[in-house]
């Protein structure tokens, strides 16, 4: 960030100079045009038109400059104003074989010059067919994790370049009988300045996805919805049949009928929560000559067995 701010603020003071005369002989010339027109006045002494909008045209140039210059300004402050901490662990994805409760420690730290102030909440959230992260209100859902952890402590200060701690406990309902319980837990952080700083405030948050799942409940399957080739790109629509969400990787390949391979691609990791579908668009990168071709799709989404799919298209 502030890498562009650098190059904004060079080309910025480049372009201001130039502005700066522009506008300087535009209003000479402007001046000069009003005291012709004084002495130009028509028989019902008013001032000629061209002369009127030309003046309200550098007023309206001077305004837009003073706008920009206090742009120009306040850049350098905004980016100042960024305030940055890191959680880790990044997310907890564990399988629970008969314990009642777990308990995980998460490290906070400050790596900004200014203390901050951390608030933990907890968030529901559903993963749409395109990877979206939708966030709902906690206990939403009726696996949400959020009825059942304790943190300690929910709110807390963290002093510049300090490292505070934060215990989560998961406690599992013994009434109930479902497979996973995830939810979001959300790191909101507001800095609070060592001195009065005139600078614009930002307040980050930092989310870290949570996946408990109970081993003896477990049911992991998946399939393929669909494959095909359109306009020059693979789609797959994969179905998560199981009841745990799936983190799943894998390739693909288009072969001639003979089996030479023309093209091979990595898919990048994806989640795909229980019961939902995940579509993914893989571009062919090189030019197809016309004929007949195979598509082959491998997926490994942590079961025993890969996930193989393959289809026949036509150029």
């Amino acid at each position: 960030m502030d890498c562009d701010i650098k190059r904004n603020n060079r080309s910025i003071s480049r372009t201001f100079p130039k502005c700066g005369i522009a506008v300087s002989s535009r209003q000479k010339s402007l001046d000069l045009q009003y005291r012709l027109s004084e002495t130009r006045q028509n028989k019902f002494g008013k001032r000629s038109d061209t002369a009127s909008e030309a003046i309200l045209q550098a007023k309206r140039s001077c305004s837009f400059l003073l706008f920009l210059s206090t742009l120009y300004l306040l850049l350098p402050i905004i980016g100042r104003a960024y305030l940055a901490y890191t959680v880790s662990p990044a997310r907890i994805e564990k399988m629970l074989f008969g314990a009642e409760e777990i308990t995980e420690v998460f490290e906070v730290q400050n790596v900004s010059d200014d203390s901050l102030r951390i608030k933990i909440e907890f968030e529901d959230f559903v993963i749409d067919e395109n990877g979206k992260t939708i966030f709902l209100p906690a206990e939403s859902l009726f696996n949400s994790i959020a009825p059942y952890v304790v943190v300690n402590p929910e709110e807390f200060s963290i002093r510049p370049q300090g490292i505070e701690y934060v215990r989560l406990t998961f406690r599992i309902p013994r009434d109930k009988e479902i497979s996973e319980y995830y939810g979001m837990m959300i790191f909101k952080s507001q800095p609070i300045p060592s001195q009065y700083q005139p600078m614009i405030q930002i307040a980050g948050e930092v989310g870290v996805p949570i996946y408990y799942s109970v081993a003896n409940l477990i049911i992991k399957d998946a399939s393929f919805e669909s494959l095909y080739v359109v306009d020059d790109s693979i789609n797959i629509v994969f179905k998560n049949a199981g009841n745990i969400h799936l983190r799943v990787k894998g390739e693909a390949k288009i072969l001639t009928i003979d089996e030479k391979i023309v093209e091979k691609d990595s898919i990048p990791e994806f989640v795909v929560l229980p019961e939902k579908i995940r579509k993914v668009k893989l571009p062919i990168k090189i030019k197809l000559r016309n004929g007949d071709y195979l598509i082959r799709v491998r997926l490994d989404y942590g079961a025993l067995q890969l996930l193989e799919g393959e289809r026949r298209f036509i150029k």
